[in-house]
């Protein structure tokens, strides 16, 4: 008769739902025996052919019928009186989870044993061994699930805090950066606009290029600066005022002043109508 054992897509009677991927089976299937209401004085039989079906573990009861207890118990089975079944399993507090769904769930467990009960099938009833083979309460176990549920929502809650931490330290590091580069802009920006300035008083930009050379120099001031570095002064005229002054300067020296210097073929060269003037005073004419 096959009969389920454990059902892993319901709920059992505890309150918790156990994954049957996580359920080591080996160390039964060496030994599977069938006990009576978990009691290990109480064996009335066997288990085979022990499968996983549609998320359920089922196998066929083959009782021991040379056993009377056993015997009866077979006929209440077949008449319908006990449906019962209910596993022993070996496992652990850091065995159990709580899902997104909050629902809690055996994740790792080792069969131990599998009885005929009274207690009906839907039920899924299961009893749970710690590593020492002794009963444990689920109501112990849950207990301290939330308690590490608690322990745990504290750590996170405490992981978030530093993160938060961290992400306002990033942010103010990140607002650091952002004027320290300003900074540099403004900076890099007066260098350029101070070079080109000393370019102009040096002859060797006028004022026309001087904003196509700032752009240039935003990008590559290298370049910028070595194209104008090479560059020539251009001629500079010299201005009215100069000119005027340069003049007055030399009207200031005697006829024979010049002479004598041998500077009024010069003279006459660059300003011959104050030469002229000078002529006809000395010459009377």
């Amino acid at each position: 008769m096959k009969m389920v054992l454990c059902d892993s897509n319901n709920v059992n009677s505890y309150g918790f739902r156990t994954s049957l991927e996580g359920m080591d089976l080996k160390r039964f299937q060496a030994n599977p025996v069938m006990l009576f209401s978990h009691d290990s004085e109480k064996v009335i039989g066997r288990w085979e052919n022990m499968a996983v079906e549609d998320g359920k573990l089922v196998a066929d009861a083959v009782f021991d019928t040379d056993d009377e207890d056993a015997k009866k118990i077979a006929g209440k089975v077949e008449r319908g009186f006990l449906k019962g079944v209910s596993v022993g399993l070996l496992t652990d507090i850091d065995d159990f989870v709580v899902d997104e769904d909050d629902n809690i769930v055996l994740m790792k467990s080792e069969l131990m044993e599998a009885s005929i009960c009274a207690i009906p099938s839907d039920s899924n009833a299961i009893v749970l061994y710690d590593k020492k083979h002794t009963k444990l309460s689920f109501g112990d176990i849950k207990l301290k699930l939330n308690n590490k549920k608690s322990t745990n929502m504290a750590e996170v809650k405490e992981l978030e805090a530093k993160l938060a931490e961290k992400e306002a330290r990033i942010a103010e590091l990140e607002a650091r950066v952002s004027e320290l580069e300003a900074k540099v802009s403004e900076a890099k920006k007066n260098e350029v606009e101070a070079f080109l300035e000393a370019k102009i008083a040096e002859g060797k930009l006028n004022k026309e290029e001087k904003e196509g050379f700032a752009k240039l120099a935003a990008g590559d001031f290298d370049t910028v600066k070595a194209m104008l570095d090479a560059r020539k002064p251009a001629r500079q005229t010299a201005s009215l005022a100069e000119q005027i002054g340069k003049t007055q300067g030399q009207t200031q020296k005697t006829w024979d002043q010049m002479d004598r210097e041998g500077s009024l073929l010069k003279f006459k060269q660059e300003h011959p109508e104050e030469y002229q003037k000078m002529f006809n005073e000395k010459f009377g004419k």
